[in-house]
């Protein structure tokens, strides 16, 4: 079974070439806000580096994701 990594938004777990990344703010229905494109680049970024051939993205809670959260201001999505 793979080792799970802490983030403060996403609950992502690796077994074999396979990483798991599941969007994890419930109570706003999984709405994206800055924090989480960050710690989404930067698990793509490293699921890329270590040739990751199957990457799965979910959303916790029977929701996958709503979108922008609106309630956090605008953010820019950086560049990959």
């Amino acid at each position: 079974m793979g080792t799970p990594e802490i983030y403060k938004t996403l609950l992502v777990e690796q077994q074999a070439d396979v990483l798991t990344v599941t969007l994890n703010r419930p109570k706003q229905a999984n709405a994206m806000n800055l924090t989480m494109v960050n710690e989404l680049t930067q698990v793509m970024n490293r699921a890329v580096e270590q040739q990751v051939r199957v990457f799965i993205i979910r959303g916790a809670d029977g929701n996958f994701c709503a979108g922008g959260d609106i309630k956090e201001g605008s953010f820019r999505i950086p560049d990959c």
